[in-house]
């Protein structure tokens, strides 16, 4: 499983340098609970990535994450470049790392 993680970790992280749109991408790690997906994510985007090249932004859900604070926390680790426009800093690409994103909402009746 690491050696999959990582090649797959490397190859959206070195698609993100590029320069077209298309190139870039997303990536979604699934699989059982307990098995380190996390572990070697973090890992890779730890140590395995230029800091020079690259930011990171780590998110961790749970029931009580809303809309606004993850918004808040993605605008706190960005430059403000003008009114409303943000972005990472000049000749760097942002990694956003999203974990455990089928945490459930929480329940109307407690």
């Amino acid at each position: 499983d690491t050696t999959r993680y990582t090649f797959w970790l490397d190859v959206a992280c070195k698609n993100a340098v590029l320069s077209h749109q298309l190139n870039r991408m997303a990536i979604m790690f699934v699989g059982p609970t307990g098995t380190g997906k996390t572990i070697y994510i973090n890992s890779h985007l730890l140590n395995g990535l230029d800091k020079d090249k690259f930011s990171t932004i780590p998110l961790g859900f749970s029931a009580q994450t809303t809309a606004q604070q993850t918004q808040d926390i993605i605008d706190a680790k960005l430059d403000k470049r003008r009114k409303g426009v943000y972005g990472p800093p000049v000749g760097r690409s942002c990694i956003i790392f999203v974990d455990d994103l089928n945490m459930p909402a929480k329940e109307t009746y407690g």
